[in-house]
Protein backbone atom coordinates (compact mmCIF):
# COMPACT_ATOMS: atom_id res chain seq x y z
CA UNK A 1 0.00 0.00 0.00
CA UNK A 2 1.43 3.44 -0.89
CA UNK A 3 2.68 5.53 2.02
CA UNK A 4 3.17 8.79 0.12
CA UNK A 5 1.04 11.87 0.97
CA UNK A 6 -1.87 12.01 -1.40
CA UNK A 7 -3.17 8.46 -1.07
CA UNK A 8 -6.30 7.53 0.86
CA UNK A 9 -7.32 3.86 1.14
CA UNK A 10 -10.79 2.36 1.30
CA UNK A 11 -12.82 4.87 -0.66
CA UNK A 12 -16.53 4.03 -0.77
CA UNK A 13 -19.25 4.95 -3.29
CA UNK A 14 -17.36 7.51 -5.32
CA UNK A 15 -20.34 8.48 -7.37
CA UNK A 16 -21.94 9.81 -4.19
CA UNK A 17 -19.15 10.75 -1.82
CA UNK A 18 -15.38 11.16 -1.67
CA UNK A 19 -13.62 10.06 1.53
CA UNK A 20 -14.22 12.57 4.31
CA UNK A 21 -11.03 12.56 6.33
CA UNK A 22 -7.32 12.60 5.74
CA UNK A 23 -5.03 12.42 8.74
CA UNK A 24 -1.51 12.68 7.37
CA UNK A 25 -0.33 15.69 9.34
CA UNK A 26 3.35 16.57 9.55
CA UNK A 27 4.97 18.37 12.51
CA UNK A 28 4.87 22.14 12.36
CA UNK A 29 8.04 24.03 11.54
CA UNK A 30 9.61 25.38 14.72
CA UNK A 31 12.12 27.85 13.31
CA UNK A 32 11.31 31.51 12.79
CA UNK A 33 12.34 33.29 9.60
CA UNK A 34 14.50 36.36 9.75
CA UNK A 35 12.48 37.67 6.81
CA UNK A 36 9.30 36.46 5.14
CA UNK A 37 10.08 38.20 1.86
CA UNK A 38 10.91 35.99 -1.13
CA UNK A 39 13.77 37.59 -3.06
CA UNK A 40 14.91 34.74 -5.33
CA UNK A 41 13.30 32.39 -7.88
CA UNK A 42 15.84 29.65 -7.26
CA UNK A 43 14.68 26.44 -5.57
CA UNK A 44 17.90 25.41 -3.85
CA UNK A 45 16.81 26.15 -0.29
CA UNK A 46 19.11 29.14 0.03
CA UNK A 47 18.17 32.33 1.89
CA UNK A 48 15.38 34.30 0.25
CA UNK A 49 13.95 31.36 -1.72
CA UNK A 50 10.31 30.40 -1.43
CA UNK A 51 11.15 26.92 -0.17
CA UNK A 52 13.41 28.18 2.61
CA UNK A 53 10.84 30.68 3.86
CA UNK A 54 7.95 28.20 3.73
CA UNK A 55 10.06 25.79 5.78
CA UNK A 56 10.81 28.26 8.56
CA UNK A 57 7.59 30.31 8.68
CA UNK A 58 5.27 30.09 11.67
CA UNK A 59 1.60 29.19 11.36
CA UNK A 60 -0.39 32.26 10.39
CA UNK A 61 2.53 34.01 8.69
CA UNK A 62 2.33 35.68 5.29
CA UNK A 63 5.02 34.67 2.82
CA UNK A 64 5.64 37.79 0.74
CA UNK A 65 6.25 37.36 -3.00
CA UNK A 66 5.15 40.90 -3.86
CA UNK A 67 8.59 42.25 -4.76
CA UNK A 68 9.77 39.54 -7.14
CA UNK A 69 10.76 40.98 -10.52
CA UNK A 70 12.44 39.62 -13.64
CA UNK A 71 15.69 41.10 -12.29
CA UNK A 72 15.50 39.06 -9.05
CA UNK A 73 17.96 36.14 -8.89
CA UNK A 74 16.76 33.27 -11.11
CA UNK A 75 13.64 35.18 -12.17
CA UNK A 76 14.42 36.01 -15.79
CA UNK A 77 11.27 34.20 -16.97
CA UNK A 78 9.14 35.26 -14.01
CA UNK A 79 8.75 31.68 -12.82
CA UNK A 80 9.78 29.79 -9.70
CA UNK A 81 10.38 26.29 -11.07
CA UNK A 82 10.40 23.67 -8.33
CA UNK A 83 13.29 21.27 -8.75
CA UNK A 84 13.06 19.59 -5.35
CA UNK A 85 9.46 18.40 -5.49
CA UNK A 86 6.27 19.89 -4.07
CA UNK A 87 6.37 22.63 -1.46
CA UNK A 88 5.55 20.91 1.85
CA UNK A 89 3.44 23.27 3.97
CA UNK A 90 3.11 21.75 7.44
CA UNK A 91 1.80 24.88 9.17
CA UNK A 92 -1.86 24.80 10.11
CA UNK A 93 -2.39 28.15 8.37
CA UNK A 94 -0.22 30.08 5.93
CA UNK A 95 -0.62 32.82 3.31
CA UNK A 96 1.33 32.96 0.05
CA UNK A 97 0.87 36.47 -1.32
CA UNK A 98 1.81 37.95 -4.69
CA UNK A 99 1.90 41.57 -5.89
CA UNK A 100 -1.24 43.69 -5.92
CA UNK A 101 -1.07 45.15 -9.43
CA UNK A 102 1.42 43.34 -11.66
CA UNK A 103 1.43 42.93 -15.41
CA UNK A 104 1.52 39.20 -14.69
CA UNK A 105 1.37 37.39 -11.37
CA UNK A 106 4.43 35.29 -10.46
CA UNK A 107 4.23 31.63 -11.49
CA UNK A 108 5.11 28.74 -9.21
CA UNK A 109 5.56 25.76 -11.51
CA UNK A 110 6.40 22.13 -10.88
CA UNK A 111 7.49 21.71 -14.49
CA UNK A 112 5.27 18.64 -14.83
CA UNK A 113 7.46 16.68 -12.41
CA UNK A 114 5.48 16.80 -9.16
CA UNK A 115 2.55 18.37 -7.39
CA UNK A 116 3.15 22.09 -6.64
CA UNK A 117 1.86 22.33 -3.04
CA UNK A 118 1.03 19.78 -0.36
CA UNK A 119 -0.59 21.35 2.73
CA UNK A 120 -0.71 18.88 5.61
CA UNK A 121 -2.12 21.40 8.08
CA UNK A 122 -5.82 21.44 8.88
CA UNK A 123 -6.30 25.21 8.96
CA UNK A 124 -6.53 27.58 5.99
CA UNK A 125 -3.97 27.84 3.23
CA UNK A 126 -4.45 31.08 1.30
CA UNK A 127 -2.87 31.62 -2.11
CA UNK A 128 -3.28 35.20 -3.25
CA UNK A 129 -2.40 36.74 -6.63
CA UNK A 130 -0.13 33.92 -7.79
CA UNK A 131 -0.22 31.38 -10.63
CA UNK A 132 0.14 27.74 -9.62
CA UNK A 133 0.99 25.71 -12.70
CA UNK A 134 2.20 22.53 -14.37
CA UNK A 135 1.67 20.15 -11.49
CA UNK A 136 1.64 16.42 -12.18
CA UNK A 137 0.84 13.82 -9.55
CA UNK A 138 0.17 10.11 -10.02
CA UNK A 139 -0.13 6.92 -8.04
CA UNK A 140 -0.88 3.23 -8.40
CA UNK A 141 -2.91 1.11 -5.99
CA UNK A 142 -5.62 -1.54 -6.10
CA UNK A 143 -8.05 0.75 -4.25
CA UNK A 144 -8.20 4.09 -2.46
CA UNK A 145 -7.80 7.62 -3.78
CA UNK A 146 -5.00 9.88 -4.94
CA UNK A 147 -5.76 13.59 -5.00
CA UNK A 148 -4.63 17.08 -6.06
CA UNK A 149 -2.63 17.43 -9.27
CA UNK A 150 -1.41 20.94 -8.37
CA UNK A 151 -2.56 21.61 -4.81
CA UNK A 152 -3.65 19.15 -2.12
CA UNK A 153 -4.73 20.49 1.26
CA UNK A 154 -5.81 18.61 4.36
CA UNK A 155 -7.58 21.78 5.44
CA UNK A 156 -9.35 24.68 3.74
CA UNK A 157 -7.98 26.32 0.58
CA UNK A 158 -8.61 29.97 -0.25
CA UNK A 159 -7.59 31.17 -3.73
CA UNK A 160 -7.80 34.96 -4.01
CA UNK A 161 -7.11 36.35 -7.47
CA UNK A 162 -5.05 33.23 -8.07
CA UNK A 163 -4.82 30.89 -11.05
CA UNK A 164 -4.39 27.11 -10.98
CA UNK A 165 -3.64 25.87 -14.47
CA UNK A 166 -2.35 23.03 -16.63
CA UNK A 167 -2.14 20.39 -13.90
CA UNK A 168 -2.85 16.68 -14.09
CA UNK A 169 -3.71 13.91 -11.63
CA UNK A 170 -3.66 10.24 -12.57
CA UNK A 171 -4.49 7.05 -10.67
CA UNK A 172 -3.99 3.52 -11.94
CA UNK A 173 -4.34 -0.06 -10.79
CA UNK A 174 -7.95 0.39 -9.65
CA UNK A 175 -7.40 3.47 -7.43
CA UNK A 176 -9.40 6.67 -7.82
CA UNK A 177 -8.32 10.25 -8.48
CA UNK A 178 -9.97 13.42 -7.15
CA UNK A 179 -9.10 17.00 -8.10
CA UNK A 180 -7.02 17.44 -11.24
CA UNK A 181 -6.20 20.99 -10.21
CA UNK A 182 -7.14 21.18 -6.54
CA UNK A 183 -8.16 18.95 -3.65
CA UNK A 184 -9.17 20.60 -0.37
CA UNK A 185 -10.37 18.32 2.41
CA UNK A 186 -12.61 20.73 4.31
CA UNK A 187 -13.65 23.19 1.61
CA UNK A 188 -12.43 25.82 -0.76
CA UNK A 189 -13.06 29.30 -2.11
CA UNK A 190 -12.09 30.91 -5.40
CA UNK A 191 -12.72 34.62 -5.71
CA UNK A 192 -11.44 38.00 -6.87
CA UNK A 193 -10.89 36.95 -10.48
CA UNK A 194 -9.56 33.51 -9.56
CA UNK A 195 -9.26 30.97 -12.36
CA UNK A 196 -8.99 27.17 -12.43
CA UNK A 197 -8.28 26.17 -16.02
CA UNK A 198 -6.70 23.55 -18.25
CA UNK A 199 -6.50 20.87 -15.56
CA UNK A 200 -7.41 17.20 -15.93
CA UNK A 201 -7.82 13.97 -14.00
CA UNK A 202 -7.76 10.35 -15.15
CA UNK A 203 -8.21 7.00 -13.46
CA UNK A 204 -7.30 3.83 -15.29
CA UNK A 205 -8.49 0.33 -14.54
CA UNK A 206 -11.56 0.21 -12.29
CA UNK A 207 -10.93 3.58 -10.67
CA UNK A 208 -12.94 6.77 -10.99
CA UNK A 209 -11.67 10.20 -12.01
CA UNK A 210 -13.45 13.00 -10.21
CA UNK A 211 -13.33 16.75 -10.97
CA UNK A 212 -10.76 17.98 -13.42
CA UNK A 213 -10.84 21.35 -11.62
CA UNK A 214 -11.58 21.21 -7.89
CA UNK A 215 -12.82 18.47 -5.58
CA UNK A 216 -13.60 18.74 -1.88
CA UNK A 217 -15.56 17.13 0.93
CA UNK A 218 -16.38 20.60 2.20
CA UNK A 219 -18.52 23.38 0.74
CA UNK A 220 -17.29 25.41 -2.24
CA UNK A 221 -17.59 29.16 -2.68
CA UNK A 222 -17.00 30.83 -6.06
CA UNK A 223 -17.18 34.61 -6.33
CA UNK A 224 -16.09 36.40 -9.53
CA UNK A 225 -14.30 33.26 -10.63
CA UNK A 226 -13.83 31.07 -13.72
CA UNK A 227 -13.65 27.27 -13.82
CA UNK A 228 -12.73 25.80 -17.22
CA UNK A 229 -10.99 22.41 -17.39
CA UNK A 230 -10.26 19.38 -19.52
CA UNK A 231 -11.63 15.86 -19.58
CA UNK A 232 -12.25 14.02 -16.33
CA UNK A 233 -12.60 10.28 -16.76
CA UNK A 234 -15.83 8.69 -15.54
CA UNK A 235 -17.35 11.44 -13.41
CA UNK A 236 -17.60 15.18 -12.74
CA UNK A 237 -15.87 17.61 -15.06
CA UNK A 238 -15.16 20.90 -13.31
CA UNK A 239 -16.31 20.93 -9.70
CA UNK A 240 -17.53 18.43 -7.13
CA UNK A 241 -18.46 19.02 -3.49
CA UNK A 242 -19.67 16.10 -1.40
CA UNK A 243 -20.44 18.38 1.55
CA UNK A 244 -23.94 18.45 3.01
CA UNK A 245 -23.40 22.13 3.75
CA UNK A 246 -24.16 25.15 1.59
CA UNK A 247 -22.05 25.98 -1.46
CA UNK A 248 -22.19 29.29 -3.33
CA UNK A 249 -21.56 30.29 -6.94
CA UNK A 250 -21.74 34.07 -7.36
CA UNK A 251 -20.87 36.22 -10.40
CA UNK A 252 -18.83 33.35 -11.84
CA UNK A 253 -18.55 31.31 -15.02
CA UNK A 254 -18.32 27.51 -15.21
CA UNK A 255 -17.60 26.63 -18.85
CA UNK A 256 -15.78 24.24 -21.12
CA UNK A 257 -15.58 21.38 -18.61
CA UNK A 258 -16.21 17.80 -19.66
CA UNK A 259 -16.60 14.33 -18.21
CA UNK A 260 -18.52 11.13 -18.72
CA UNK A 261 -21.07 12.24 -16.09
CA UNK A 262 -21.94 15.71 -14.74
CA UNK A 263 -19.59 17.62 -17.01
CA UNK A 264 -19.90 20.99 -15.25
CA UNK A 265 -20.46 20.68 -11.51
CA UNK A 266 -22.07 18.49 -8.86
CA UNK A 267 -23.13 19.50 -5.36
CA UNK A 268 -24.23 16.92 -2.81
CA UNK A 269 -25.45 19.57 -0.39
CA UNK A 270 -27.43 22.76 -0.76
CA UNK A 271 -26.30 25.35 -3.28
CA UNK A 272 -27.05 28.95 -4.18
CA UNK A 273 -26.14 30.06 -7.71
CA UNK A 274 -26.57 33.71 -8.56
CA UNK A 275 -25.50 36.15 -11.28
CA UNK A 276 -23.54 33.33 -12.94
CA UNK A 277 -23.10 31.59 -16.29
CA UNK A 278 -22.84 27.83 -16.81
CA UNK A 279 -22.13 27.20 -20.48
CA UNK A 280 -20.43 24.89 -22.95
CA UNK A 281 -19.93 21.97 -20.57
CA UNK A 282 -20.30 18.40 -21.80
CA UNK A 283 -21.20 15.00 -20.37
CA UNK A 284 -20.32 12.33 -22.90
CA UNK A 285 -22.54 9.60 -21.42
CA UNK A 286 -25.39 10.99 -19.33
CA UNK A 287 -26.67 12.85 -16.26
CA UNK A 288 -26.35 16.33 -17.62
CA UNK A 289 -23.83 18.97 -16.72
CA UNK A 290 -25.14 20.41 -13.45
CA UNK A 291 -26.46 18.40 -10.52
CA UNK A 292 -27.61 19.80 -7.18
CA UNK A 293 -29.27 17.32 -4.84
CA UNK A 294 -29.24 19.03 -1.44
CA UNK A 295 -32.29 20.11 0.52
CA UNK A 296 -32.12 23.74 -0.61
CA UNK A 297 -31.37 24.84 -4.18
CA UNK A 298 -31.56 28.49 -5.17
CA UNK A 299 -30.85 29.78 -8.67
CA UNK A 300 -31.31 33.46 -9.48
CA UNK A 301 -30.38 35.85 -12.30
CA UNK A 302 -28.22 33.24 -14.01
CA UNK A 303 -27.77 31.71 -17.46
CA UNK A 304 -27.37 27.95 -18.06
CA UNK A 305 -26.96 27.44 -21.80
CA UNK A 306 -25.24 25.55 -24.63
CA UNK A 307 -24.34 22.55 -22.50
CA UNK A 308 -24.63 19.03 -23.93
CA UNK A 309 -25.09 15.47 -22.74
CA UNK A 310 -24.90 12.07 -24.36
CA UNK A 311 -27.76 10.84 -22.19
CA UNK A 312 -31.46 10.84 -22.93
CA UNK A 313 -34.61 11.42 -20.94
CA UNK A 314 -34.14 12.66 -17.37
CA UNK A 315 -30.50 11.49 -17.46
CA UNK A 316 -29.68 13.85 -20.29
CA UNK A 317 -31.00 17.18 -19.01
CA UNK A 318 -28.58 20.05 -18.47
CA UNK A 319 -29.77 20.89 -14.95
CA UNK A 320 -30.84 18.11 -12.57
CA UNK A 321 -32.19 19.30 -9.23
CA UNK A 322 -33.25 17.39 -6.12
CA UNK A 323 -32.93 13.83 -4.95
CA UNK A 324 -35.63 11.23 -5.55
CA UNK A 325 -37.64 10.33 -2.41
CA UNK A 326 -35.86 13.02 -0.37
CA UNK A 327 -37.50 16.33 0.55
CA UNK A 328 -35.98 19.33 -1.16
CA UNK A 329 -36.95 22.78 -2.34
CA UNK A 330 -35.96 24.65 -5.49
CA UNK A 331 -36.34 28.40 -5.83
CA UNK A 332 -35.55 29.83 -9.25
CA UNK A 333 -35.85 33.48 -10.15
CA UNK A 334 -35.07 35.41 -13.36
CA UNK A 335 -32.93 32.62 -14.83
CA UNK A 336 -32.39 31.42 -18.40
CA UNK A 337 -31.98 27.68 -19.04
CA UNK A 338 -31.91 27.18 -22.80
CA UNK A 339 -30.03 25.81 -25.81
CA UNK A 340 -28.94 22.71 -23.89
CA UNK A 341 -29.08 19.40 -25.76
CA UNK A 342 -29.21 15.70 -24.93
CA UNK A 343 -29.06 12.61 -27.14
CA UNK A 344 -32.80 12.86 -27.76
CA UNK A 345 -32.91 16.60 -28.45
CA UNK A 346 -33.27 19.85 -26.49
CA UNK A 347 -33.36 19.14 -22.75
CA UNK A 348 -32.89 21.88 -20.19
CA UNK A 349 -34.30 21.13 -16.74
CA UNK A 350 -35.47 18.28 -14.49
CA UNK A 351 -36.84 18.34 -10.94
CA UNK A 352 -36.83 15.03 -9.07
CA UNK A 353 -40.09 13.97 -7.43
CA UNK A 354 -40.85 14.73 -3.81
CA UNK A 355 -39.75 18.36 -3.76
CA UNK A 356 -41.27 21.81 -3.95
CA UNK A 357 -40.60 24.27 -6.76
CA UNK A 358 -41.21 27.99 -6.74
CA UNK A 359 -40.12 31.04 -8.67
CA UNK A 360 -40.99 33.53 -11.38
CA UNK A 361 -39.54 35.50 -14.26
CA UNK A 362 -37.66 32.52 -15.74
CA UNK A 363 -37.09 31.43 -19.33
CA UNK A 364 -36.86 27.64 -19.67
CA UNK A 365 -36.79 26.64 -23.32
CA UNK A 366 -37.24 22.85 -23.03
CA UNK A 367 -38.19 21.50 -19.58
CA UNK A 368 -38.26 17.71 -19.33
CA UNK A 369 -41.91 16.78 -19.93
CA UNK A 370 -42.09 13.77 -17.59
CA UNK A 371 -40.47 15.38 -14.56
CA UNK A 372 -41.79 14.58 -11.10
CA UNK A 373 -42.20 18.17 -9.88
CA UNK A 374 -43.83 20.48 -12.38
CA UNK A 375 -43.02 24.19 -12.30
CA UNK A 376 -45.94 26.19 -10.89
CA UNK A 377 -48.00 28.56 -12.96
CA UNK A 378 -46.32 31.92 -13.29
CA UNK A 379 -42.86 30.31 -13.26
CA UNK A 380 -41.86 32.34 -16.30
CA UNK A 381 -42.17 32.69 -20.06
CA UNK A 382 -43.81 29.82 -21.99
CA UNK A 383 -41.71 26.76 -22.83
CA UNK A 384 -40.25 27.04 -26.31
CA UNK A 385 -39.40 30.74 -25.94
CA UNK A 386 -35.91 31.26 -27.39
CA UNK A 387 -33.80 33.81 -25.46
CA UNK A 388 -31.69 34.84 -28.49
CA UNK A 389 -28.30 34.58 -26.84
CA UNK A 390 -25.00 35.81 -28.25
CA UNK A 391 -21.90 33.59 -28.09
CA UNK A 392 -20.02 33.19 -24.81
CA UNK A 393 -17.33 35.86 -24.51
CA UNK A 394 -15.90 38.63 -22.36
CA UNK A 395 -18.59 41.30 -22.52
CA UNK A 396 -16.72 43.79 -20.39
CA UNK A 397 -16.75 41.99 -17.04
CA UNK A 398 -14.60 43.59 -14.36
CA UNK A 399 -13.01 40.21 -13.56
CA UNK A 400 -13.23 38.95 -17.17
CA UNK A 401 -15.76 36.20 -16.57
CA UNK A 402 -17.55 35.28 -19.81
CA UNK A 403 -21.26 35.83 -20.38
CA UNK A 404 -23.93 35.43 -23.06
CA UNK A 405 -25.20 38.86 -24.13
CA UNK A 406 -28.88 39.19 -25.02
CA UNK A 407 -29.59 39.95 -28.65
CA UNK A 408 -31.54 43.12 -29.40
CA UNK A 409 -34.83 41.29 -29.91
CA UNK A 410 -34.52 38.87 -27.00
CA UNK A 411 -37.77 38.13 -25.11
CA UNK A 412 -35.63 38.03 -21.94
CA UNK A 413 -35.24 41.82 -22.07
CA UNK A 414 -37.15 43.50 -19.18
CA UNK A 415 -38.98 40.20 -18.46
CA UNK A 416 -37.09 39.19 -15.31
CA UNK A 417 -37.07 40.27 -11.68
CA UNK A 418 -34.58 41.35 -9.07
CA UNK A 419 -35.85 39.38 -6.08
CA UNK A 420 -32.43 39.55 -4.37
CA UNK A 421 -32.18 43.34 -4.80
CA UNK A 422 -28.90 42.98 -6.66
CA UNK A 423 -27.07 46.16 -7.51
CA UNK A 424 -25.00 44.56 -10.31
CA UNK A 425 -25.09 41.80 -12.91
CA UNK A 426 -22.28 39.26 -13.43
CA UNK A 427 -20.21 41.93 -15.19
CA UNK A 428 -20.44 44.29 -12.19
CA UNK A 429 -22.68 46.62 -14.19
CA UNK A 430 -26.05 47.93 -12.92
CA UNK A 431 -28.60 45.14 -12.56
CA UNK A 432 -31.73 47.19 -13.29
CA UNK A 433 -32.73 49.92 -15.73
CA UNK A 434 -35.28 52.69 -15.45
CA UNK A 435 -37.74 53.24 -18.27
CA UNK A 436 -40.63 55.60 -18.94
CA UNK A 437 -42.62 56.88 -15.95
CA UNK A 438 -39.85 55.70 -13.62
CA UNK A 439 -40.58 52.01 -14.12
CA UNK A 440 -37.70 49.72 -13.16
CA UNK A 441 -36.89 46.74 -15.40
CA UNK A 442 -34.67 43.68 -15.00
CA UNK A 443 -33.54 41.34 -17.78
CA UNK A 444 -33.58 37.57 -17.33
CA UNK A 445 -30.19 35.89 -16.92
CA UNK A 446 -26.67 36.79 -15.79
CA UNK A 447 -26.30 39.60 -18.33
CA UNK A 448 -28.13 42.90 -17.88
CA UNK A 449 -28.20 45.04 -21.02
CA UNK A 450 -26.81 48.56 -20.49
CA UNK A 451 -27.64 51.67 -22.51
CA UNK A 452 -24.10 51.85 -23.91
CA UNK A 453 -23.84 48.16 -24.77
CA UNK A 454 -23.24 47.45 -28.43
CA UNK A 455 -25.02 44.23 -29.36
CA UNK A 456 -24.06 42.62 -32.65
CA UNK A 457 -26.68 40.20 -33.87
CA UNK A 458 -24.11 38.66 -36.19
CA UNK A 459 -22.92 35.39 -34.72
CA UNK A 460 -26.37 34.75 -33.26
CA UNK A 461 -26.81 31.40 -31.52
CA UNK A 462 -30.31 30.13 -32.17
CA UNK A 463 -32.35 27.52 -30.36
CA UNK A 464 -32.48 23.85 -31.43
Amino acid sequence: MPSTPGYQPNLSALMRCIAAAFTLISPLATATCGSLQVTSCYDDGSAGTLRSIVTCADSGDTVDLKNLTTSSPGCSNGTITLGAGALQIAQSALILEGPEAPTAYPIISAGGKSRVIYHSGTGTLEVSRLQIANGNYSGTAASGTFYGGCIASQGYLSLSGATVKDCHLDASGGANAAGGGVWAATGGSLFGGGVITGNSVTANGKGTGIAGGIATNGPISLDHATVNNKMASTAFGGIVSTSTGMSYVTSSTISGNSASYFGGAAFSGSVTIGNSTISGNNSSIERGVLAAIGPSIQIYNSTIAFNSSGGSGAEGVAAYFGRTATAFSVTMQSTIISNNTAADGPSDLYFASGGSVSGSGNLIYAPYAQQGSTPPSGFGLPAGTCPLLSPLRDNGAYFHTFTHALQSGSPALTAGNNSKNLSEDERNLPRTSTGSFGLVFTDIGAYEVQRDDIVFNAGFDGCP
